[in-house]
């Protein structure tokens, strides 16, 4: 961003991502300082982001594109 800022830009498929969360990216521990919405150039700064919700967050480093961050329980394979 315009302060020097990292932007993660991240979905939410499961659960929710609340500010001060730590999260294993990159293979360290990195902690989220801020979730931010962003409608165009604007964003608006939230403390909780549910499932299903776009974002961006500051406070991570380490990640990189398509990597997963966190995790989901597995559904078990459909029986024939």
């Amino acid at each position: 961003d315009q302060q020097g800022n990292r932007l993660t830009h991240m979905k939410i498929t499961g659960g929710s991502l609340k500010v001060k969360a730590q999260l294993e990216c990159g293979g360290k521990q990195e902690k989220v300082n801020q979730i931010r919405i962003y409608s165009g150039a604007k964003f608006t700064t939230v403390d909780e982001a549910p499932a299903g919700t776009l974002c961006a967050v500051t406070g991570l480093s380490a990640g990189s594109a398509g990597e997963g961050l966190g995790f989901e329980s597995s559904c078990p394979a459909p029986l024939l």
